[in-house]
């Protein structure tokens, strides 16, 4: 039922043609339903890379310092309810199917053009009204000035590291994509940014200006220091302008996340101000120390190298493969990967042959995913079975396997470290 009444809508994920890519269309559907979105502080964040983390970050912090806190992410890694959270907790089927249906009559009767992302936005903002959070973080799905979620009124806005994706819609250039993501900056509200790099700050300088927006930028007003690893953790200073400096781990990997966290725990620290909360500098470090962000580097098996990230851009992918080689430069590294055809760009595709004889491929019965060549990579196959045996000796031999290139491989991550953690071999 849930799939039938979302079948119906646009859905831009599956068919990139970006249709109805424009907030007008949930912006009339929300005033019909008396701007659910306006009922609780919300705190948007985009950008490119880092979203992720960040969102689930800010959620844990707020979440551990007893704020009821509504969480809505996307894509999803098994189940759509994934995307919906309040306190770690997916909407039920039947919330979801309640608010969808309960939606989906508006939608009809009053004839809106809806997307499927409109949709689950909407059905997310319904959800934390109906349960009456105290905060809700909202991750953008593409963009920003366009984007679905670009109708709250954040108390806090991020933009984390801008790179290229998604150039048939955002534009070709970092300048455009970052015109784009800076959409969401909002009159008079602070906005937290890690982008350091000239063509991409500019932007978001000019954007903060015109809005009257105070801008804090990372490596100006906050930093991360001393990054090092203590066993599984990140560890590293965070230092805000002349406050305190706070001592952060967290079990996150590589190195750049450090970044992502300093831009979470700014973006907490300006909440805790603006809004006259009650948050610790103990919380803020502990929580983060408890921090468990499902899809980004996660180990799936208690005994063995096995893990998944959804790395799927040039600056991601690279960040990860240089990494990951570099910490585990003792060990055999094979990577397991699918890719959508739009994002396998001259660019990766040259970044990847570096890897060549390391890349398992496997092929998604996705229409979007990028259809392997014989020799494009060391091995390729569309059956989850030949690809766990071609893997499973380089694990048990202690090697190591990453799952990535889109979280739609989370799926065959999953099947293959449960079938060796259960030692089905």
């Amino acid at each position: 039922m849930i799939d039938s009444i979302l079948n119906k809508y646009i859905n831009n994920e599956r068919t990139q043609l970006f249709d109805n890519y424009t907030p007008d269309a949930i912006k009339e559907l929300l005033s019909l339903c008396f701007n659910p979105q306006d009922n609780y502080i919300t705190i948007h964040i985009a950008g490119t890379n880092g979203k992720g983390t960040v969102c689930y970050s800010i959620a844990h912090m707020l979440s551990s310092a007893k704020f009821k806190t509504g969480l809505y992410v996307s894509p999803h890694l098994l189940k759509l309810n994934e995307r919906i959270t309040i306190d770690y907790i997916p909407i039920s089927d039947e919330e979801l199917l309640g608010h969808l249906c309960y939606l989906d009559e508006i939608a009809s009767r009053h004839k809106i053009s809806l997307t499927y992302f409109d949709m689950l936005t909407a059905v997310a903002f319904l959800h934390f009204k109906k349960q009456q959070v105290d905060f809700a973080v909202i991750e953008t799905g593409l963009g920003g000035r366009l984007d679905s979620t670009n109708v709250i009124k954040p108390i806090v806005s991020v933009i984390t590291d801008i790179s290229y994706d998604h150039t048939s819609v955002l534009g070709s250039t970092l300048e455009l994509i970052a015109k784009e993501k800076s959409g969401i900056i909002k009159p008079g509200v602070p906005v937290v940014t890690s982008n350091t790099k000239s063509e991409v700050l500019d932007v978001i300088k000019n954007h903060a200006l015109a809005s009257n927006s105070k801008l804090y930028v990372f490596n100006e007003d906050y930093y991360a220091k001393n990054i090092s690893y203590d066993e599984e953790y990140l560890k590293f200073i965070y230092s805000f302008r002349e406050s305190q400096e706070l001592t952060i781990r967290a079990m996150l990997f590589p190195d750049h996340q450090s970044i992502n966290l300093s831009s979470a725990i700014t973006a907490i620290l300006l909440v805790r101000s603006i809004a006259g909360i009650s948050l610790s500098n103990q919380i803020i470090e502990n929580s983060l120390y408890n921090l468990k962000i499902p899809g980004r580097f996660e180990k799936l098996s208690r005994d063995y190298h096995i893990y998944f990230d959804p790395a799927h851009n040039i600056s991601a992918l690279e960040n990860l493969f240089n990494a990951i080689t570099e910490r585990f430069k003792e060990k055999s590294v094979i990577f397991v990967m699918s890719i959508m055809e739009d994002k396998f760009t001259p660019e990766v595709r040259a970044f990847l042959y570096r890897f060549k004889e390391n890349i398992v491929y496997y092929q998604l019965n996705d229409k979007r995913c990028h259809m392997s060549f014989d020799d494009e990579f060391s091995f390729a196959s569309e059956d989850k079975d030949v690809i766990f045996n071609r893997v499973v000796t380089e694990i048990i031999n202690g090697g190591v396997v990453l799952f990535t290139g889109t979280f739609r491989i989370y799926e065959l991550a999953s099947y293959v470290a449960t079938k060796i953690q259960n030692n089905a071999f």
